[in-house]
């Protein structure tokens, strides 16, 4: 008997989605924007954004903006949020995973420098392999905390 799987995902697919276009600019833009409403989410987003987001995430999961994302420079927030996931996805427990979860899910109220903070120190204790990743962490806390990270 033959198995049916779940239809696959693009990013363009994603951006049709959210915007109704599949123009990779726009998915760039989609890309920052999307990281924007999570990291704001808990602030001040306007609510039609933030239900249909919801909705989105709650509907199809946050894997689609996470393609999105991981094609981000990594001095940018849809990057930053690609690199906190890859450190939840290595220690899926404690205070920094559990911020992430968070955070994926528009939930976070905490300092977003200090979370990329933290789990750059975690991703250093990881390994070696680990550095570049946890460096580029650290350079978009700080860019945070400058107001530049976008």
């Amino acid at each position: 008997m033959r198995r049916f799987h779940r239809p696959v995902h693009r990013a363009s697919d994603i951006l049709e989605e959210l915007s109704g276009s599949g123009d990779p600019a726009d998915l760039s833009l989609a890309a920052h924007d999307t990281a924007a409403i999570l990291v704001l989410l808990a602030k001040d987003t306007d609510p039609d954004v933030r239900a249909r987001l919801n909705q989105y995430l709650e509907r199809e999961g946050i894997e689609d903006l996470l393609a999105l994302w991981k094609q981000a420079a990594p001095l940018s927030l849809p990057g930053a949020l690609w690199r906190l996931h890859q450190v939840e996805q290595q220690l899926p427990e404690g205070p920094v995973a559990e911020d992430v979860r968070q955070l994926l899910t528009g939930h976070f109220d905490g300092d977003f420098s200090d979370l990329c903070d933290r789990a750059a120190i975690i991703g250093r204790r990881l390994g070696p392999r680990w550095d570049q990743r946890a460096a580029e962490l650290e350079a978009c806390a700080r860019e945070w905390r400058a107001g530049s990270l976008w």
